[in-house]
């Protein structure tokens, strides 16, 4: 036999060798391991010792019928489950055994999923942030420039619309000699009373002063009324004929009175002439000689007047 071990058969060595069977099982050492710097025995030397001969299973060559029942592999314990036609929408529900559709399972767990993420958004405590003191006083201040804004807006507007246009308000002209014109119009029942009280102030201080007083009604229906007014007048005018530096008149004609006073206010005596007043049923305004013709203008305002200064 030639020792090239790639002419080696084992099956013709297994037909030439004799076979020795080991009985006790035990399992055979090779004894042909190559040692270093030894030479490798030769296969004529190597005896094939075989354990018990072992039945080889024969495969059969005809096919298996097409109709054999298939198991489902996610369903335990299953039987005798026939094949349908496979469907890739559907599957088998391990633990019920229902069939279900894998689209269904796929709505079903992504609404599961939006539904834990609203949940999570919800539940989200809500960040409270401090508004800072500073924010707090320019927010203040901002309302209080708005409010007053609005407020001034005809003053805003007319001093913007004087600035484009380049006019100006005429300056008021201060008059400290002239007269002071006071008004005043009062309707009862049944008579109707027209004031008119004009003072005369030099360098802003009062110096003389003049009262013009109409009173009107009905000749018949308030004729009682004005014969009493007028009575009352013509003893003011008698009581202070005495007295310098003050005058009254009286005029009744037609159901209207008409009465003027004048006072002089350097020389005439306030109180005899208030006392000749309230006898009279009267009253006198209290005013001094060099009063402030501002003060006056003040007072008669008071009293419902309305006043213009004239040269």
């Amino acid at each position: 036999m030639n020792n090239n071990f790639a002419d080696w058969n084992p099956l013709e060595e297994n037909n030439n060798t004799t076979t020795t069977t080991n009985t006790n099982n035990t399992p055979l050492v090779p004894n042909n391991t190559v040692v270093p710097g030894q030479k490798s025995p030769s296969l004529e030397d190597t005896t094939e010792i075989l354990g018990e001969t072992m039945n080889m299973p024969v495969v059969s060559d005809t096919p298996k019928p097409s109709n054999v029942p298939m198991v489902d592999p996610t369903l335990p314990n299953t039987r005798n489950v026939e094949s349908t036609i496979f469907n890739s929408d559907t599957r088998y529900n391990p633990v019920t055994g229902e069939e279900v559709k894998v689209q269904d399972v796929i709505t079903a767990a992504n609404q599961k999923n939006k539904k834990e993420e609203v949940q999570k958004v919800e539940e989200k405590p809500v960040e409270y942030k401090q508004t800072s003191a500073f924010s707090s006083i320019l927010l203040f201040l901002f309302f209080v420039f708005l409010v007053a804004f609005v407020y001034f807006l005809p003053e805003v507007q007319e001093t913007v619309d004087s600035y484009l246009h380049g006019t100006r308000e005429p300056e008021v002209e201060v008059i400290t000699s002239g007269k002071l014109v006071c008004t005043l119009q009062s309707n009862t029942v049944n008579l109707n009373r027209d004031y008119e009280r004009e003072f005369s102030y030099d360098n802003n201080q009062l110096k003389r002063a003049s009262f013009t007083t109409t009173i009107r009604g009905d000749v018949s229906l308030d004729e009682e009324a004005l014969d009493e007014l007028n009575e009352q007048c013509q003893k003011i005018k008698n009581g202070v004929s005495s007295y310098e530096g003050v005058t009254v008149q009286c005029s009744y004609d037609a159901g209207q009175i008409v009465e003027k006073e004048t006072f002089d206010y350097e020389i005439y005596p306030y109180e005899d002439v208030s006392n000749v007043y309230l006898d009279a049923g009267a009253s006198l305004m209290e005013l001094e000689f060099n009063e402030n013709i501002d003060q006056v203008m003040t007072l008669m305002r008071q009293a419902g007047f309305t006043c213009d200064k004239e040269k």
